[in-house]
């Protein structure tokens, strides 16, 4: 059994394939990346299998580059000679807020939770979402779990993640302007990710 780590961003997907062994996530048997997702572009594959690197073209009936993508990533696992089954799919995702402060299974209820965090994170947290939305689609037998970069700063100490400034600030500066607390929008949290997703 595999555990297939993903990280959907606006104009690729890089994906990797780690056995487990002994109930520990081992190193990846497969690694690889689309690119050319955005719109317009020209959607290429490139993965490493046993020692052998190979490219391809991508293209099919899907929709949108990203399902077409995704199509051919699904193509490509089931001919793997000797690949591990996939057990579930792990995503990257960016931000999980003060919620979910550890990976968690993805639901309904979940992405709509992590749907609200869009704008702490603009970039990426939308187009992480939408991944797992069509991951849900193509492969609905497996398990879909969220992995949050923020999950690295849930364990650290006060000292280590609060700013720099004396609780309550006095006024400084020109007349008219104050100094006033800063508050974070989201407590950040624990566990780092991006080895995992080769991002």
């Amino acid at each position: 059994m595999a555990i297939l780590a993903v990280n959907a961003g606006s104009s690729s997907l890089k994906f990797s394939l780690h056995p487990l062994l002994g109930g520990r996530v081992r190193p990846s048997v497969l690694s690889g990346t689309i690119e050319g997702l955005e719109p317009g572009g020209q959607p290429e594959m490139a993965w490493t299998f046993a020692g052998q690197r190979q490219r391809k073209a991508v293209g099919g009936p899907g929709a949108t580059p990203f399902l077409q993508a995704l199509d051919c990533l699904r193509t490509l696992l089931a001919g793997l000679e000797g690949a591990p089954r996939i057990a579930a799919v792990a995503h990257r995702v960016v931000h999980g807020g003060q919620d979910f402060s550890d990976s968690v299974l993805v639901t309904d209820a979940v992405l709509e939770r992590l749907a609200r965090l869009n704008s702490l994170a603009p970039l990426h947290q939308p187009h992480n979402l939408a991944g797992i939305r069509a991951f849900r689609q193509a492969f609905p037998a497996l398990p879909q779990v969220a992995c949050f970069d923020t999950a690295f700063h849930a364990g650290l100490p006060d000292v280590a993640r609060a700013f720099a400034l004396p609780p309550r600030p006095r006024a400084h500066g020109p007349p008219g302007q104050r100094c006033q607390p800063v508050r974070s929008p989201g407590r950040a949290q624990r566990g780092h990710h991006h080895g995992f997703f080769g991002a």
